[in-house]
């Protein structure tokens, strides 16, 4: 009954008479997508919203495929390099997106997210806060002179693709408690600055990064990615 519905759509909007019709059936094909997608990543509801492009609409959805879409979601929980956090202001455009019977598989994939310093703290396994001027402050415990001293680092986020992990460059150091010699606070350097990790879901890359006062924003793409769905 559905697709005799969808078929009649299409001819309507064919002949040029029936805008309303297949803007309809794209509306109810974007609140089923959003329902489905928030079940998937475990959003609220009511806190998802898609997009879908292509016209007429109705011959999408008798392909079960548009040429492309894109997505909001204002907060979900997720995994990233193993430790699971809250994604905040999911942004996210895409090519062509295919439907499955249990999976939606977008092609051309980019968009942006941000998360909490707290959140990226725990990533990593370091206290790590805003540091201004786009740089991070980090924490470390090192083992200098026989001592446990307490290190912090001002470094600068940058972001290496191919490894899905962020360098920290131009590290500046101080030793909590100690003035010591430039050669000492390399050595500091070398021993514990290291790329951090922050492999992404979905098989998405990691391409930007940018830290603010409060939170952080991680931009990814993938020329396509896959993600279950549920009926």
């Amino acid at each position: 009954m559905r697709k005799g519905i969808v078929a009649i759509a299409i001819v309507a909007v064919l002949l040029g008479g029936a805008w309303i019709a297949d803007s309809s059936v794209r509306a109810a094909e974007e609140s089923e997508a959003a329902t489905q997608v928030a079940a998937a990543l475990g959003a609220a509801e009511g806190t998802t919203s898609v997009q879908l492009g292509g016209f007429p609409f109705s011959a999408s959805y008798l392909t079960k495929s548009v040429p492309q879409a894109s997505l909001e979601v204002a907060s979900f929980p997720t995994t990233i390099a193993g430790t699971q956090v809250t994604v905040t202001d999911l942004r996210l455009t895409t090519g062509a997106v295919t439907t499955g019977p249990d999976s939606l598989t977008a092609q051309a994939v980019s968009g942006r997210a941000s998360m909490s310093y707290q959140d990226l703290s725990n990533v990593v396994g370091l206290p790590i806060t805003s540091g201004g001027q786009n740089r991070l402050q980090l924490q470390y415990s090192v083992a200098l002179f026989g001592t446990e001293l307490s290190a912090e680092v001002s470094a600068v986020p940058q972001v290496d693709p191919a490894t899905h992990t962020l360098a920290l460059t131009d590290p500046q150091v101080s030793i909590v408690g100690f003035d010591l010699p430039s050669a000492a606070v390399q050595q500091v350097v070398d021993s514990v600055v290291k790329p951090l990790d922050l492999t992404l879901p979905y098989g998405l890359n990691l391409v930007g990064f940018e830290p603010h006062a409060d939170q952080v924003t991680i931009v990814f793409a993938a020329d396509s990615m896959t993600v279950p769905i549920q009926r």
